[in-house]
């Protein structure tokens, strides 16, 4: 949590490659987690009416869902720490956390840094490095929230296509410098000089509705989120 006020999470998940009717899903916030030594538990919690979200990805022969915790109310201040979110299955087939590169990350270090910790009954495995099992990898997991005081919001963003229909202008206030994501219907596009002005050149293609946000990469404050209607080529 690279913000100095901390964030309010609202929500946890993981994205998880699984082939078992998913019932419920438990999760646990740590700090000070290091190999064989577990931290200090800040907060944790169980649910048996996950929110379940097919990502359109798969792997391995299985289906890959977003298993997502909702309606939380967790403060946590400043500071590093560890999340595991961990779905429950119906008693039929499996389930394995997806690992990342660190797409859509928030802040820095982002990507796959090998600071995964690895626990499970089944592997024999007690927050074991993840290398030691040569999985080097890092799970995807994360949280959803907003920076406590405000946060979420700050950034005020407009975007627009009159000129050209193809051609969806964003420009957004506060722009004090750094580097900023330009993220389309949830996907991070490109990472721009936080400037206060992008554009994103759509190409040739049918009509189509896009969802706009900008977010910083080094606090994680995020702009609120702009709809642009974008006509068919021709029309």
């Amino acid at each position: 949590m690279p913000d100095a006020d901390g964030w309010d999470v609202t929500s946890v998940f993981s994205n998880n490659l699984a082939d078992t009717t998913i019932i419920g899903a438990t999760y646990e916030i740590r700090q000070g987690v290091s190999a064989g030594n577990p931290g200090t538990l800040i907060a944790s919690g169980m649910t048996v009416t996950p929110t379940v979200t097919p990502t359109g990805r798969a792997g391995f022969g299985f289906t890959e869902f977003m298993v997502a915790i909702e309606g939380l109310s967790v403060h946590l201040d400043s500071g590093d720490y560890h999340l595991n979110v961990t779905p429950t299955g119906n008693l039929t087939g499996r389930s394995f956390d997806s690992s990342t590169s660190g797409a859509n990350c928030v802040a820095t270090p982002c990507g796959n840094n090998q600071n995964a910790f690895f626990d499970s009954n089944f592997f024999g495995a007690f927050f074991a490095d993840t290398a030691d099992f040569d999985q080097p990898y890092d799970f995807s997991m994360g949280v959803n929230g907003t920076v406590t005081g405000g946060g979420g919001g700050e950034i005020t963003l407009t975007a627009f296509n009159r000129a050209n229909p193809r051609r969806v202008n964003l420009s957004w206030t506060p722009a004090d410098g750094g580097s900023i994501d330009i993220i389309r219907d949830g996907v991070v596009i490109r990472t721009v000089e936080d400037d206060g002005r992008a554009q994103d050149h759509l190409g040739a293609g049918g009509r189509v509705v896009h969802v706009y946000q900008v977010c910083e990469t080094d606090t994680g404050d995020c702009s609120n989120e702009v709809e642009v209607r974008v006509p068919g080529s021709g029309q």
